[in-house]
């Protein structure tokens, strides 16, 4: 394995132990706690239609939030349709309450936007995850660059990445740089300008060529204020919509 290789791996682990130490930070004191055995039942295994998730997604297209995201990237697409949607680093829907929302999320936006093609990956993700996946009729990739889109259309490539590191959003945004992408894509996760609060702890990170373009994009932060559900905020952070201006 090379040592960029593994150190894409390093940024998933700690993408994935971050989700799990948050969730820890958030639990409710016991007395308030759902049993066990409720809390973590786990989807039929035959029958992904009873997954969990099916009962947050009316919740999630009727959320002030949700409305408010669907407005911001209204602007960003400026009235292009979107031919793929990428999700990325949602962690895994069978285990975690936090995936099941960012899942959710995916599942209007691809109602909302029709892209012709939706492809779903985190190194998390179980089989369960996978069924749940393409009974939607969408597919599991087989890496984060596992996506396919067209950079002969004007068409827009949306990329959804709730809870991903900056390297990995680097990652992502220089491949779709070298495939001629860029240009046409809108990212929805983890603000960059937010967090770190200082240029020089970003640059430490990133490299200079993304910076250049970061300068150059139109970040509108995602602050869900007092009219946002608790358990939505949760489970999307500080998102922003974010597009670049590749050079």
């Amino acid at each position: 394995m090379s040592a960029h290789a593994r150190k894409d791996d390093d940024q998933w682990l700690i993408a994935r132990n971050r989700r799990l130490n948050t969730a820890k930070k958030r639990r409710l004191p016991h007395s308030n706690r759902r049993p066990r055995h409720i809390e973590n039942c786990p989807p039929d295994e035959n029958d992904p239609d009873r997954h969990p998730v099916h009962k947050i997604i009316p919740r999630m297209a009727m959320n002030e939030w949700y409305m408010a995201t669907v407005a911001k990237l209204r602007r960003a697409l400026k009235g292009r349709k979107v031919q793929s949607l990428i999700c990325l680093g949602m962690g895994s829907m069978a285990s975690q309450k936090n995936a099941r929302h960012q899942f959710a999320c995916a599942v209007n936006l691809a109602t909302k936007y029709e892209p012709s093609n939706v492809m779903v990956y985190d190194p998390v993700m179980t089989k369960l995850d996978g069924e749940l996946v393409s009974s939607f009729g969408w597919r599991t990739g087989k890496n984060e660059v596992d996506f396919s889109a067209n950079a002969e259309v004007d068409d827009a490539v949306l990329v959804f990445m709730p809870h991903c590191h900056r390297v990995l959003v680097q990652r992502i945004v220089a491949e779709m740089r070298a495939r001629h992408l860029l240009a046409n894509a809108v990212f929805l996760g983890n603000s960059i300008r937010r967090s770190p609060a200082n240029l020089d702890e970003l640059q430490s990170e990133l490299e200079h060529w993304y910076l250049d373009i970061l300068r150059s994009d139109d970040t509108v932060q995602m602050d869900c204020g007092n009219g946002c559900d608790a358990t939505f905020e949760r489970a999307f952070n500080d998102l922003a919509v974010t597009t670049y201006a590749p050079k």
